[in-house]
């Protein structure tokens, strides 16, 4: 799910780009990253022919990172080209995992992050807990949040311990009851059109 691209610092001070691509999907240790990321560097310096005293080989940089995400990007992980590798890594692998809504574990993560503020490792930790309350809508729809939320707990009202007779639904006023409803959920629409709210308490 995570990418990174990976660089020596000797050689970056140096001028040179010697970068490496790693998907950290196919490693579990950064041990094993920074060997191979060594490995490469020490045959880039001697295809172009430099004398590899020049360089210590010892510190590295992430130059970039990608991930996979519909929901996340590059700023929820908190970037930062000097970043645990391991830290990544512990990341990746709970993005990975199958979680109590059976939705994608990103997904959930940034619904919380929205909602609740703090860090990734914080949000996978309390998703984990399964201890949340998310709701998802129709995808696509043109109705604001508001009456998305009014119309999901008068169809639903009965789950939620109320009766609410058919007679007088269709006189209810959905957004206005959706917008009572708004201080105490959090509602977030994706660019693949999802739809979701989440409980903010």
């Amino acid at each position: 799910m995570i990418e990174i691209h990976l660089r020596e610092h000797s050689t970056q001070n140096a001028g040179y780009g010697f970068d490496k691509y790693f998907d950290l999907d196919n490693y579990t240790s950064a041990d094993e990253i920074i060997q191979e990321l060594m490995e490469h560097t020490k045959e880039m310096i001697n295809e172009n022919n430099l004398d590899i005293k020049n360089f210590n080989l010892e510190e590295w940089l992430i130059t970039d990172l990608e991930i996979d995400s519909d929901y996340l990007n590059c700023n929820d992980i908190g970037f930062d080209e000097h970043m645990s590798i391991d830290k990544l890594l512990k990341i990746n692998e709970d993005l990975k995992e199958d979680n109590y809504f059976n939705e994608d574990m990103d997904l959930i993560t940034k619904l919380y992050m929205g909602a609740f503020g703090g860090d990734i490792e914080e949000a996978l930790e309390k998703v984990n807990e399964g201890d949340l309350s998310i709701i998802e809508f129709e995808e696509f729809s043109l109705k604001n949040k508001y009456q998305l939320l009014g119309e999901y707990f008068v169809e639903y009202s009965e789950d939620y311990g109320l009766d609410i007779p058919e007679s007088i639904k269709s006189y209810i006023d959905y957004e206005k009851y959706g917008r009572d409803l708004g201080m105490d959920f959090i509602v977030s629409t994706f660019k693949n059109g999802k739809v979701y709210a989440i409980r903010n308490y």
